[in-house]
């Protein structure tokens, strides 16, 4: 339990830094969240040994994905956030990465195995307001989405929800 690395990033592009990190079954890539500019930063991880000291590994980024963009104040219901790209998962096969869109209530799936760093394939829209937390059920067969404001009523009532996706490419 002690440190193997630090990992500075460049962030000339106006980064703002990374939302969440995830790794992917059977590689030495991680994947990391970004919003301005909205986008999926590849990082390869291979470099970092286990060693009796922690060093410094200088800008290990080897790609990136692009986020949808959405837009910059929230689809539906003005909830008073903007936020972008959320939240992601790997899915089990290692060659698939969802991605939760706030602003755009949607869903972004990748697949990693196609680019030399992944490509986006499909957009799941109208998802309800604002999805944020995603999971997979342990089977990979559906993610489940939170959603953060749920669904607005003309009152301003909220009711947060949870969506179930299908991602089991072999389902009708």
């Amino acid at each position: 339990l002690d440190i193997e690395a630090v990992v500075p990033f460049n962030n000339s592009a106006g980064a703002q830094g990374f939302r969440q990190l995830v790794t992917v079954p059977g590689s030495d890539i991680a994947y990391a969240v970004n919003d301005q500019p909205e986008g999926i930063w590849t990082i390869d991880l291979s470099g970092i040994e286990d060693e009796a000291f922690g060093h410094l590994v200088v800008d290990p980024s080897v790609g990136w994905l692009p986020a949808p963009r959405g837009i910059e104040r929230d689809k539906g219901p003005n909830s008073q956030s903007s936020v972008g790209p959320a939240q992601m998962v790997a899915h089990p096969d290692g060659r698939r990465l969802l991605l939760t869109n706030f602003n755009a209530n949607s869903l972004t799936v990748y697949d990693l195995g196609l680019g030399p760093h992944g490509q986006l394939v499909a957009e799941v829209p109208l998802l309800g307001e604002s999805p944020y937390g995603i999971t997979l059920t342990p089977d990979g067969n559906h993610a489940v989405i939170a959603n953060f404001a749920g669904e607005v009523a003309e009152s301003g009532l909220a009711q947060s929800t949870l969506v179930i996706v299908d991602v089991d490419e072999s389902s009708p």
